[in-house]
C-alpha cells in the first residue's frame, strides 16, 4: 500500500523551509571565504546565492522528507494526465491573474512604498540579455518547479488529512510566509489558493507549475522588453478605480475558469483522490500533529513580521 504525507510531514517541511535556506547560504559563504575571501564580496556570486539557495533548499527538503517517509519519489507527486483543453484553460487562468488581479496589487505596493516600506526589486538588473536569460532560468523555470514540488506537492498533500479547504488555505498561508515579503502578501495568497485548487482538481502538479511559470516568466519578459512598463502613478484615482473593477471582474473570471477546468478534468480523479484519502486514514496513526503545525505557523508569522519591520 502506497504511503502518503501527513500533517506532521507538512509542518516539519515548512519549518525546514523557513530556516534551511539561511543555513545553506551561511555554510556556502563560509566555504567560499575559505577558498577565496574575494568571492564573498563578488556581486556575481552573491546574486547566484540569492536566486538559487532557497529553491535548492526547497527541493532538498522535498526529497529528504520523501525519503524519510519511505515514499516512492515516482508516486510522491500527483501526475494524472491533462489534455490540451485543460492546458488552454490554465494559460487563461495565469493571464487572468496577471492582467486582472495584478493591478490592485500595484496599488497596494505603491501605497506601501508611500508609507516608507522599502520597494522590492529583482536581485539582478535586466539591463543585459545574459541577466535576463539567467533570471528566466532561475526565477522563471527553476523556482516554480521547486516551490510547487514542496508546497503543492508535499505540503498540500499532507494537510489534506484535515480536509481540502483547510489544506488550500494553510498551504497558501505558508506560501506567503516563506517569501517574507509584505509587498507580495495578497497576490501570493490568492495565487497560492488558485494553484492549490488547480492541483486538487487535476491531480497534476505540472498544472500548477505551468501557471506559476507563466506568472513569473511574463513579469520578467515585460520588465526586460519595457523597463518603464511598471513606472506609473498607481495611486491615481482613475487607476485605483480601474484596478478595483478589474479585481472584482478577475475573481469572477478565474472562478468561472476553475469551474470549466473542473469539468474538463478526468472524471476518475475524484474517485481516485477519495480512495487515496481513505487509504491514508488507515495508514496514519492519529497523533498530536497540530502541535507541529501550530509551532511552524507561529515561527513563520514571527519571521514574516520581523522581516517586514526591517523593511520599514
Amino acid at each position: 500500500m502506497q504511503k502518503g504525507y501527513s500533517v506532521k510531514d507538512s509542518s516539519i517541511s515548512f519549518m525546514l523551509a523557513l530556516i534551511l535556506p539561511s543555513i545553506f547560504a551561511f555554510v556556502l559563504i563560509f566555504i567560499l571565504g575559505i577558498i577565496d575571501k574575494s568571492l564573498i564580496t563578488n556581486s556575481t556570486v552573491s546574486k547566484i546565492i540569492s536566486t538559487t539557495v532557497s529553491q535548492l533548499s526547497f527541493l532538498a527538503i522535498f526529497f529528504f522528507i520523501t525519503k524519510l517517509r519511505k515514499i516512492s519519489v515516482k508516486n510522491s507527486l500527483p501526475t494524472s494526465k491533462i489534455n490540451f483543453k485543460q492546458i488552454l484553460i490554465l494559460i487563461l487562468i495565469a493571464f487572468s491573474c496577471l492582467f486582472l488581479i495584478s493591478p490592485i496589487i500595484n496599488v497596494l505596493d505603491e501605497f506601501l512604498i508611500g508609507i516608507g516600506v522599502t520597494a522590492q526589486n529583482l536581485p539582478i538588473s535586466l539591463s543585459k540579455p545574459i541577466n535576463f536569460v539567467y533570471l528566466l532560468l532561475t526565477l522563471g523555470i527553476f523556482a516554480p518547479i521547486c516551490e510547487e514540488f514542496l508546497f503543492r506537492g508535499l505540503i498540500l498533500s499532507g494537510l489534506k488529512e484535515k480536509g481540502n479547504k483547510f489544506a488550500i488555505l494553510i498551504s497558501s498561508l505558508m506560501f506567503v510566509l516563506i517569501h517574507l515579503s509584505l509587498h507580495q502578501t495578497v497576490y501570493q495568497f490568492i495565487l497560492g489558493i488558485i494553484l492549490a485548487i488547480i492541483v486538487l482538481l487535476s491531480n497534476n502538479i505540472f498544472s500548477a507549475i505551468l501557471v506559476h511559470f507563466i506568472n513569473n516568466a511574463f513579469v520578467l519578459i515585460i520588465n526586460y522588453i519595457n523597463p518603464l512598463f511598471f513606472d506609473y502613478n498607481f495611486l491615481s484615482r482613475n487607476y485605483i478605480i480601474l484596478a478595483i473593477v478589474l479585481f472584482i471582474f478577475g475573481i469572477f473570471v478565474i472562478f468561472e475558469l476553475l469551474k470549466l477546468f473542473k469539468k474538463n478534468c478526468n472524471k476518475n480523479i475524484d474517485d481516485k483522490i477519495k480512495t487515496i484519502n481513505k487509504e491514508n486514514e488507515n495508514i496514519f496513526i492519529k497523533r498530536s500533529n497540530n502541535l507541529y503545525l501550530t509551532i511552524g505557523l507561529i515561527v513563520g508569522v514571527l519571521l514574516w513580521i520581523i522581516t517586514v519591520i526591517s523593511t520599514i
